[in-house]
């Protein structure tokens, strides 16, 4: 079975420099600690360009499965840093776009 979420979100084009330097920094900080991210099977951030609204920003994470989703979950409440790191990026999304799906696939 593997686990799907997935985020979709725009960002103003006068926030959208700051929004990638902070996701670098998710990106650096999940490298930097691979203990606290371990269930994290694969992310991977998107920017539509063909459908929906151009711009975008689609972010894909997979688990293993639900199990696995819900130790990743419990990083917020242990990992300050990751915690105030994603604060940041929802300070950037405009609110009235952003929506989170979960996908189940069972293989």
């Amino acid at each position: 079975m593997v686990f799907i979420n997935v985020g979709t979100y725009s960002v103003s084009q006068e926030k959208r420099e700051e929004f990638l330097a902070l996701m670098k920094r998710i990106s650096d900080h999940m490298r930097d600690n691979p203990e606290r991210f371990e269930p994290i099977k694969s992310h991977r951030l998107f920017t539509r360009c063909f459908s929906g609204q151009y711009g975008e920003f689609v972010d894909l994470w997979e688990f293993d499965d639900w199990t696995r989703y819900s130790e990743y979950e419990k990083t917020y409440a242990t990992d300050r840093t990751w915690g105030d790191l994603w604060a940041d990026v929802m300070r950037l999304v405009e609110p009235s776009s952003h929506s989170w799906a979960n996908i189940v696939e069972i293989v």
